[in-house]
């Protein structure tokens, strides 16, 4: 039924008839197809007369449609009248699977499945295109083919016998063979110049030959590359993009190369670097990780091998018109003849131009041209070379000639002052014999030796005084890694390995100083001087000098060694006059008043100018000075003994209770004068681990200025806390306070920080850094909070047993 009900459809369809033997039909406006987006239907569907109405004409000569992941239905109407069996030629090895239906016995069949990606034993007749055999009958015969390709679809579908088949098989073997021959007799051609001449620009034109045998034939449906590695008929197929890229590259870089893009162009040689790391780079990668759909890829590579193509031909010709580059013009008429095959490549392939033979094979004429003006360009470079050569030569004999003469004029003068300069030279020859001897000799005394290093033949040369401060026999025979390796290990040796690679690369030179281990194991300095000579921005060969500094650097550690001694001599001999001086003054100053004074009284009293009852009033006043010089004393006495020996501490533990009560004490009498409140709250308990008497200076000092600097009817607290494995123990008072400016410079030994108390009280300004001192000794550390006309809370902290 399905098969009455195509015919039926069929009978106003365009049929294909085949009349002789040797007709081969392009049957490519006479095919119906339709494009199965989803690519889900089978042939029931297809013959369906809802499908069979949406079958659409194609109006050229070969079907052709852009890469997609569509499938495509086929139908054709043949009529055999020839005596022979007819075929139908799928004319394309992109065409990945086939299904071909035939109709038998009323309904259609599936007769062959078909297609590159299939085994080669499926094909109905073993050639490298695929051929499929028509029924036999004389009527007009309908048949199907189902094709699915990633790659662009393009299907010349030929109609004929085996014989006309065969025959257009031949006609393009020959076109294939003649392309195949003409690159392998180029390749091996340049193979050979590559051998003679040892130009590397050569290695890129050979590659690039070599890989246009097996991309461009498999580009027109030779797939050589699969004849020979059928493990890799899928990747051919696959990843075709970036195979064929690996042509274009070889020949980009042998542009880059012949051309000198570097010098005439450099800008465009990035740009063109750049594209290509996009073709060999990016391309395959999206192509390998199917990042990309695949027929959005091929496009896109098609467009970038015609924007590499057309940016050649440009630079080219640029090159050769503005440049006036002769060797250019065969480049820009090779990249002409690719720019142009290949765009008829594509635009033929992809449906955009008419399908004809020569457009459709137009690279392999394309190449050749390409090959044979490339081949050109190289052999006009060796003419060009051999043309310098000559010209090079004939100058060298003209001049040789012009020479030749003057010699001869020469001849006779030169004759005679041979004899008066051999005497010269055999004066100056002893002269230099000596003079050589002699720098030798000096060389040794001084301990300088030099080296050198040829990169060309890795040949190193040192100096008899070289080998001698290396410690190395005479025989030695050095090398760079043995030079390095006599380096002390760690920086030594990395400095000045990092020294010869930059003098090597860059030329930069060394004056250095290092130390270098000799052969039977001694350290010793020595001073490194590296120069390089270049050629054509080549290091050729590097060369220096070294000199044996052992004996000054040894006299330099130790003049610093002394004068780091001097200076610490010095530091302690102005430490110790600081200290006299602060002594003198507070001798002269802060002890010798209150002692006049007290001394003028005892006079007085002594002559009978006062009486007792004057005395008594006085007395008070008297106490006071002597209370005075006696803590100004104790304070000055163990202030200089710190400074001058140091403060040694004897920690134990110590009861922070008694010491303040003690204090309290001791100070009530001087509080009470002053209608000063004195407040304590210190837990019995505390115990502190520190030296015991300076633990009570520190707070007979703090509690001698907080009762000195508070005024009548102030108050001065005491108290104590824990704070992890210390006493915080803090003297707060309701004093003149201090500015920030007092506050910084209250604890240093440089700054005098003396000042009279609210009732004239005079001190030394040793008390605090004697406290700070302490607290510090015994591990504590002392603060003060301040504010102006506020008071004063001096906080310091000592360790718990």
């Amino acid at each position: 039924m399905l098969g009455c009900t195509a015919s039926l459809l069929a009978q106003n369809e365009e049929v294909v008839v085949l009349k002789n033997e040797t007709d081969l039909l392009l049957v490519g406006k006479q095919l119906y197809f339709w494009e199965d987006i989803d690519g889900k239907l089978s042939i029931e569907d297809i013959l369906s007369p809802t499908y069979q109405a949406k079958f659409q004409k194609n109006t050229t000569n070969v079907f052709a449609r852009p890469a997609s992941t569509k499938v495509y239905w086929i139908k054709l109407t043949v009529q055999n009248l020839s005596s022979v069996q007819a075929w139908i030629e799928a004319g394309s090895i992109a065409l990945w699977y086939i299904d071909y239906y035939t109709a038998e016995a009323g309904s259609y069949q599936l007769k062959l499945q078909t297609g590159f990606f299939r085994p080669e034993q499926n094909k109905a007749y073993p050639t490298n295109l695929f051929w499929l055999p028509l029924p036999g009958s004389s009527q007009p015969q309908t048949v199907y083919l189902r094709i699915q390709s990633l790659r662009t679809m393009e299907l010349p579908l030929q109609v004929g016998t085996l014989l006309s088949l065969h025959q257009n098989k031949t006609k393009t073997d020959y076109i294939v063979g003649g392309f195949v021959g003409l690159i392998l007799m180029m390749f091996l051609y340049n193979l050979f110049l590559l051998i003679a001449t040892k130009d590397r620009v050569y290695i890129w034109y050979v590659l690039y030959l070599f890989s246009t045998i097996f991309i461009f034939t498999f580009l027109n449906q030779y797939p050589l590359l699969v004849y020979l590695f059928p493990k890799l008929r899928y990747a051919s197929q696959q990843y075709i993009i970036s195979l064929q890229n690996i042509s274009y590259l070889f020949a980009a870089v042998f542009a880059i190369d012949f051309l000198n893009f570097r010098r005439h162009v450099p800008y465009f040689r990035v740009y063109l670097l750049c594209l290509l790391l996009v073709m060999i780079g990016v391309i395959p990668c999206c192509n390998i990780l199917h990042i990309i759909p695949f027929p959005i890829l091929s496009l896109t590579n098609q467009m970038l091998v015609l924007v590499l193509a057309l940016s050649l031909v440009s630079v080219s010709l640029y090159l050769w018109i503005t440049k006036k580059e002769r060797i250019a013009k065969f480049y820009a008429w090779g990249w002409i003849f690719f720019f142009s095959s290949t765009f008829s490549f594509i635009f033929t392939i992809n449906g955009v131009i008419p399908y004809h033979f020569l457009s459709r094979n137009a690279t392999f004429l394309g190449v050749s041209l390409e090959a044979l003006m490339f081949s050109l360009a190289l052999a006009d470079r060796i003419r060009q070379m051999r043309k310098s050569q000559l010209e090079s030569r004939l100058a060298i004999l003209q001049k040789t000639l012009e020479n030749k003469k003057l010699i001869e004029q020469q001849n006779i003068i030169l004759e005679q002052k041979v004899k008066e300069r051999t005497a010269e030279l055999q004066e100056q020859k002893h002269l230099f014999e000596n003079q050589s001897i002699m720098l030798e000799q000096m060389s040794s005394l001084a301990r300088v030796g030099g080296w050198e290093l040829d990169l060309i033949s890795q040949k190193s040369t040192w100096s008899k005084t070289t080998k001698e401060i290396h410690e190395v026999p005479l025989d030695f025979e050095p090398s760079i890694e043995k030079g390095l390796a006599f380096f002390k290990e760690g920086k030594d040796r990395e400095k000045i390995s990092q020294a010869v690679q930059q003098l090597i690369e860059y030329g930069t030179p060394y004056n250095i100083e290092l130390k270098l281990i000799t052969a039977k194991g001694n350290e010793l300095w020595v001073r490194l001087i590296g120069r390089a000579e270049f050629e054509q921005g080549v290091c050729k060969r590097i060369y220096g000098a070294i000199y044996d500094i052992d004996a000054m650097k040894r006299a330099e550690e130790k003049i610093k060694s002394q004068y780091d001694i001097l200076l610490k001599h010095s530091e302690k001999l102005a430490q110790a006059n600081a200290t006299k001086d602060k002594l003198f003054s507070i001798i002269g100053h802060d002890l010798r008043s209150p002692i006049n004074t007290l001394l003028n009284l005892l006079d007085v009293i002594s002559k009978g100018f006062i009486s007792v009852e004057e005395f008594q009033q006085l007395l008070p006043k008297v106490h006071q000075n002597v209370k005075t010089v006696h803590h100004t004393l104790e304070n000055l006495l163990q202030w200089s003994y710190s400074q001058m020996q140091g403060i040694k501490s004897a920690p134990k533990q110590v009861e922070l209770h008694e010491i303040v009560l003690e204090n309290i004490a001791l100070f009530t009498e001087a509080a009470q004068n002053k209608e000063i409140q004195l407040i304590y709250d210190v837990p019995s308990d505390y115990v502190v681990f520190a030296d015991e008497n300076q633990t009570r200076l520190i707070i007979r000092n703090l509690l001698n200025n907080a009762i000195k600097f508070t005024k009548k009817g102030g108050t001065i607290s005491v108290f104590a806390k824990r704070e992890g494995n210390f006493i915080v123990l803090t003297i707060k008072d309701t004093g003149v306070g201090m500015s920030e400016e007092q506050v910084a410079s209250l604890f240093k030994n440089n700054t005098s920080f003396s000042t009279y108390g609210t009732s004239g009280e005079k001190g030394t300004g040793l008390g605090l850094m004697l406290c700070k001192e302490m607290v510090e000794q015994n591990k504590g550390k002392i603060c003060v909070e301040s504010e102006l006309g506020k008071g004063s809370a001096f906080i310091f902290s000592l360790p718990m047993p």
